[in-house]
């Protein structure tokens, strides 16, 4: 299954409205640091400028879930429009990371009276449930194998439509929680997928997303 479009043709660097506001700063994210635990008030969201950010959750059991991966051009921490008082997911950077932190009374403003900045939140809002039906249909529907070819391809994509993207340095821990199945499969699938010419490298992987695309066409 194809994945779906960017939410913008252009990364949040891009648009600059981002650095118009009394309510919103610019902040880098050291690999690992957290932007925000599951639980914390939710009183800002977030643009991001460069780099990539885990989202996960914890269930009462203690057992954590990968629930997505936000890149450049994306809004992420964005239940804050609501009336929720408190994060229902943890925010930590994969990779180096600048953010555009907008806190909630200047995003509920700039939504009511900015119209490019409420298009462009609303494409990001489209973009993120298009994703989740993917990621639920790819649960029911395609095998494990397919599933991980699909993370590889969205993690791999960049503003600028490249045919090979890098994706962020991770663990095929954190890669079998995304697909939902085992880090041993993971490993024989990153294996065969190499051997394929769909990736290449070990640590860092360049993937030639055109290929898989192709792969998920069949």
């Amino acid at each position: 299954m194809a994945a779906a479009a960017s939410a913008f043709q252009a990364g949040a660097g891009d648009l600059p409205f981002l650095n118009r506001g009394v309510g919103r700063s610019t902040a880098e994210y050291g690999r690992s640091a957290t932007v925000y635990s599951q639980g914390d008030k939710a009183d800002a969201v977030f643009a991001m400028m460069r780099g990539r950010i885990l989202l996960t959750v914890v269930n009462p059991h203690g057992k954590e879930a990968v629930v997505g991966v936000v890149g450049p051009g994306e809004f992420f921490g964005e239940e804050c429009i609501r009336e929720a008082e408190t994060r229902g997911s943890s925010a930590v950077a994969l990779e180096r990371s600048t953010l555009v932190r907008i806190e909630k009374q200047d995003l509920r403003y700039t939504l009511r009276n900015s119209a490019e900045f409420c298009e462009n939140f609303l494409h990001h809002l489209v973009y993120r449930k298009n994703l989740a039906e993917e990621a639920l249909a790819d649960q029911l529907f395609n095998s494990s194998e397919r599933r991980l070819a699909r993370v590889l391809m969205v993690l791999a994509r960049n503003p600028n439509l490249a045919p090979v993207g890098t994706v962020p340095r991770m663990s095929q821990t954190i890669l079998a929680a995304m697909v939902g199945t085992t880090r041993s499969r993971i490993n024989y699938f990153l294996g065969k997928f190499r051997r394929m010419g769909l990736i290449e490298g070990r640590s860092t992987l360049r993937v030639h997303v055109s290929r898989i695309e192709s792969m998920l066409a069949e």
